[in-house]
């Protein structure tokens, strides 16, 4: 054997990479059982992470339990009680875990399909008198439907850093938990509490103000997600001094201060607005609301001149206008640092949006950007673009790497015309969006007019995505101007397409082009273009690179031995 493989740190950064992958639980048993340098080391990594307590409960003497198949699944049952001495074998393998992911669903199974009652489980927490898992760091607890609530002591200790909690708010012995937590988990900095079973009513702050409580006892939080809070909740949020990463998934209630608060709305909302240094160290804030977009705008106007890198918003109300819409960036644009933020996804789901380009212009103040995905359901509004605004992004956003603007849209907004002034964003690397590609206008345009291509060559542009209600046609003279502007482009992908080549015309005719025509481009351009990437100049044919094609559709393909080219074209 080498010498090298006799060094513990390499055979450790061997096995994390294995277990990094999420399939290597047979290699990592193989290692293990090479040598006793490596079976430590190995069984680090292969018990770093477990799912449900059958592993656990399965180290224990073969003769405690046994597997009964009833009603087609296999149950788990105890033979007699657990004895000291059997929780003392899993000294062996206990502190090794360091993930434990604990849910419903995985226990009824287990995780190799496997029941185990709630009895059995009991019955083990009620025999451990110390943490069952001592040098456990994350902890991802979905207690729903669960009766063991009062056993999760058991896997609490002081060294938690990530603590994840799925909490049934209709249970107040679980609400009741989380008020312990900051005492028995004060390391924690990376904390995500979910609410399930949540109540659709009029007085949501009286809904959660329990679940509001913990928050203010982890005073040194990094990372925070949660389903909602109260306006107080909020305030201890934003006096959090390390709070970099925070997450609302549904802002119902962060206006309604708890029942059990005696200062009044007005109150609240005076002392929040007051704080000279409203969350700090925030760096990357994700929200999103079912209620009206003003309920998020009102947050976004909390902060002042906020750093942050990262914004996540997801919208889901038909109260919103396009006002409202424009409202919202617009206090992006007056409340968030405009060279800080590099990365922005807005979400709306509903379909009677009609916004125009002055619902994204505000963010053209934000210089750095590198990542831009706004998006709507499919069949809803998509996003107005002309060519002259085009340009004004590809101005306004020079490190821009990825762009999504409404690629689901029914109604494509965007032509040939303005994916060339696009293609003036020399490090734009991802590209989609709902794209017309056969406006009469803009290919008339660039086929009579030349001079539109001169000094257009992006080199970036790898991945184009084409929403599914992308039309296109003469697909020949698509081609032909997609790989003359994007020379770097390895394919397109429309959103519509399967393994197999659907019926959809449209479909059809952005395959081909991306599977047949742009390779054989691609061929030509590389044996005819300079060092530079430039055409050079052919007798008779300066206006076919220019353009200029036949004015027929040119859709033979689309009826003849399409499939042959699609499966099994030879390009060599």
């Amino acid at each position: 054997m080498d010498r090298c493989l006799a060094i513990p740190e390499i055979i450790h950064l061997i096995c994390d990479g294995i277990r990094r992958e999420g399939s290597g639980s047979k290699t990592l048993v193989q290692i293990a059982c090479v040598s006793r340098t490596w079976s430590d080391i190995a069984l680090d990594s292969l018990w770093y992470k477990i799912t449900g307590m059958d592993r656990l409960i399965r180290c224990m003497p073969w003769e405690l339990w046994l597997t009964a198949t009833m009603f087609h699944h296999k149950k788990l049952i105890l033979n007699r009680p657990i004895k000291i001495s059997d929780l003392q074998l899993l000294e062996k393998y206990a502190p090794r875990v360091r993930v434990f992911h604990y849910r419903d669903t995985f226990n009824r199974f287990g995780a190799f399909g496997i029941k185990i009652p709630q009895w059995v489980q009991q019955a083990f927490f009620l025999s451990a008198h110390h943490p069952i898992l001592p040098n456990l760091k994350e902890p991802h607890w979905a207690m729903c439907k669960s009766d063991i609530t009062p056993f999760l002591r058991f896997f609490l200790n002081d060294r938690l850093e990530d603590l994840q909690l799925c909490i049934d708010i209709t249970r107040m012995e679980q609400v009741y938990f989380l008020a312990f937590l900051p005492v028995l988990c004060p390391a924690i900095s990376q904390l995500e509490l979910t609410l399930s079973n949540r109540v659709h009513d009029n007085d949501l702050g009286d809904q959660i103000q329990d679940f509001t409580v913990p928050l203010c006892g982890w005073r040194y939080l990094t990372s925070l997600v949660i389903t909602d809070t109260t306006l107080d909740g909020l305030l201890c949020i934003a006096m959090m001094p390390n709070l970099k990463l925070l997450g609302i998934e549904d802002a119902r209630s962060i206006w309604r201060p708890s029942k059990s608060k005696t200062e009044g709305q007005a109150s609240l909302l005076n002392e929040l607005r007051g704080l000279e240094a409203p969350f700090s160290a925030l760096q990357s804030l994700g929200v999103g609301t079912n209620e009206p977009a003003l309920v998020i705008t009102n947050f976004i106007r909390v902060l002042r001149n906020a750093k942050l890198s990262k914004i996540r918003i997801s919208l889901n109300s038909e109260l919103d206008s396009e006002g409202d819409l424009e409202d919202l960036f617009i206090a992006l644009g007056e409340h968030c640092d405009h060279a800080s933020l590099k990365s922005i996804r807005f979400f709306h789901s509903e379909s009677h949006l009609s916004p125009g380009f002055s619902v994204l212009e505000p963010l053209l103040q934000f210089t750095a950007l590198q990542s831009v995905d706004i998006d709507s359901s499919w069949d809803s509004w998509g996003l107005m673009l002309s060519k002259t605004e085009a340009a004004k992004i590809a101005s306004a956003w020079p490190d821009v790497h990825t762009l999504s603007l409404t690629p689901d849209a029914k109604t494509p907004h965007f032509t040939l015309l303005v994916l060339l002034r696009l293609a003036k964003c020399t490090k734009l690397r991802h590209l989609s969006f709902a794209l017309d590609a056969s406006d009469p206008i803009a290919r008339r345009a660039l086929r009579d007019d030349p001079n539109l291509f001169k000094g257009v060559r992006n080199y970036s542009l790898r991945h184009l995505t084409i929403g599914k209600g992308s039309p296109i046609s003469h697909k020949e003279f698509v081609a032909r101007f997609l790989s003359g502007v994007f020379l770097n482009l390895d394919g397109i992908v429309w959103e519509g397409c399967g393994a197999r080549a659907p019926e959809d015309v449209y479909a059809k005719r952005w395959m081909y082009v991306s599977r047949v025509l742009l390779p054989l481009l691609g061929r030509v351009r590389r044996k005819w273009c300079g060092s530079e990437g430039l055409v050079r100049p052919l007798k008779n044919s300066a206006r076919e690179w220019a353009g200029k094609v036949e004015d027929d559709d040119g859709d033979w393909s689309d009826e003849q031995n399409l499939g042959k080219w699609l499966n099994g074209v030879d390009l060599n």
